[in-house]
């Protein structure tokens, strides 16, 4: 059965982590719905994406863990709460 699943995805900026996600979700049979990336904080060179995906359901560990393999990704999460959506950016103190 088919079903949508919303991840956030914090990562360190660099040329290819992009392209890395999306090919460990095309490899596994998702497809992405939506996708939004921005940077955490402007001289931190972090950044988080959030996805949301469409595919099989017994899957989504299996891929949580193979992003969360990747190198640069520092921590992989399901939005199955409303809250979770909102982003988690820092802001620097004047």
């Amino acid at each position: 059965m088919e079903y949508s699943k919303k991840l956030s995805i914090k990562f360190i900026n660099r040329q290819g982590n992009i392209i890395r996600v999306a090919l460990v979700l095309e490899r596994r049979g998702y497809s992405i719905k939506s996708l939004n990336i921005y940077a955490l904080n402007d001289d931190s060179g972090y950044s988080e994406m959030h996805l949301e995906i469409r595919g099989e359901e017994t899957r989504l560990e299996q891929i949580k863990k193979q992003l969360s393999k990747l190198i640069d990704i520092i921590e992989v999460k399901d939005l199955a709460k409303a809250e979770d959506v909102v982003p988690s950016v820092a802001f620097a103190k004047n």
